[in-house]
């Protein structure tokens, strides 16, 4: 993916139990990113776009701590 075009919309949430707040976020999937995942989905036969980003970002956070436990 040569553009690194997206859409991410930051939101707050707040736990209804609670009170604690976080940070949420919201991918828009389309372009470049939603032909990037379509091939991710259709090799690794996951079943949507919310297994797939939840796929690809572990592995990327993976890739980070493997990184950092070398420094």
């Amino acid at each position: 993916m040569t553009g690194k075009n997206i859409t991410i919309i930051k939101d707050v949430f707040k736990n209804e139990k609670n009170g604690a707040l976080t940070d949420g976020i919201t991918i828009i999937i389309d372009g470049q990113l939603k032909q990037v995942l379509d091939i991710i989905s259709s090799k690794e036969s996951f079943g949507d776009y919310t297994e797939t980003v939840k796929e690809v970002l572990f592995t990327g956070i993976h890739h980070y701590v493997e990184k950092y436990k070398k420094e």
